[in-house]
């Protein structure tokens, strides 16, 4: 694993704050432009946020798709890219890890968690026997399920255990999950493809699944119970992410004028609508969220016809 220390100016230089729009009153947010320094790449997308923006992680695009974590205290920048891997993804983190996957050389995805110290003690107990472990852990651990064609981690609680999709030969997914060392594949039922974003300290399952090719969310309770779940109105509905407190983030697409949206769903069921300022930004999604309620997320901008350009944003809750 790389790192590489950018001058705090440097990283101001990239952000600027603008007003959210909230739907709910007496709750909204403060948004965050952050995009890589330009010597460095574009298309920044960011997916996860703690410790109230802080630090979040995402990937850009130069000659690869890059990964990455930001620690904006710091102004660090630390490198989630495997060897010379074109495709890395880093989509979810927590106080035990930073999770994402890669595509190996004969173009195989494979799930990757990068232990945050001091918890590869933890990561042994949860993943064994299901994963087999080295009895010391110094780099990624590699995440590859039996019988796929791919593996991707798309989320993780603080107490280890994690979450993804795995693709069929049909290239379809099935979500599923980690925990004490068990792997459990599961499926929307009836759905043509499933995929498991984010998981709750207590269990509860979050994610998106696809039934007559339109995306809806979902959340998977302990008892193995689903519930499905709809932006009111909304075309299509994808959850990215939730916490412990019961918040969900996602995107919905407006049956009106097409276009994707950011949301926020709180704990009291109230729906927050994200859309990132600007006459040209054409899409928003929220794809992570903290346990206070902090988001992160893109948004694209339309330069002209044809072209358009990803950032990355954060927003504070005010």
């Amino acid at each position: 694993m790389r790192s590489a220390r950018f001058a705090i100016a440097v990283l101001l230089g990239l952000v600027f704050n603008v007003s959210g729009y909230a739907e709910e009153s007496g709750r909204s947010y403060t948004l965050t432009l952050y995009d890589i320094p330009q010597n460095e790449g574009n298309n920044t997308s960011l997916f996860d946020v703690v410790k109230g923006g802080r630090f979040f992680i995402g990937t850009y695009f130069s000659n690869r798709q890059n990964a990455f974590g930001v620690n904006q205290k710091k102004g660090k920048l630390t490198s989630y890219n495997v060897g010379d891997s074109f495709i890395n993804f880093a989509v979810a983190v927590s106080d035990t890890a930073v999770v994402g996957s890669t595509d190996i050389l004969d173009g195989k995805r494979v799930g990757m968690i990068w232990p945050r110290k001091p918890s590869s003690r933890l990561w042994k107990k949860v993943l064994s026997p299901a994963v087999p472990l080295p009895s010391s852990i110094q780099g990624p651990v590699v995440i590859d399920i039996d019988s796929y064609n791919s593996t991707a981690l798309l989320g993780l609680n603080n107490r280890g255990q994690v979450v993804g999709a795995v693709q069929k030969s049909d290239f379809t997914f099935r979500g599923f999950s980690i925990t004490q060392g068990t792997v459990a594949i599961f499926d929307y039922p009836g759905a043509q493809s499933t995929l498991a974003e984010g998981i709750r300290k207590d269990g509860t399952i979050v994610g998106t699944y696809m039934l007559n090719n339109v995306n809806h969310g979902f959340i998977l309770y302990p008892n193995g119970q689903f519930e499905p779940f709809d932006v009111p109105q909304a075309c299509e509905t994808f959850i990215f992410d939730t916490n412990d407190a019961g918040d969900l983030a996602g995107a919905y697409v407006d049956c009106a004028s097409r276009q994707m949206r950011g949301y926020v769903r709180t704990r009291n069921d109230q729906l927050i609508v994200v859309t990132f300022p600007g006459a040209r930004t054409i899409a928003t999604e929220v794809q992570g969220l903290d346990e206070q309620g902090n988001i992160a997320g893109r948004f694209d901008e339309a330069i002209d016809a044809v072209t358009k350009q990803r950032h990355g944003f954060f927003g504070i809750l005010e």
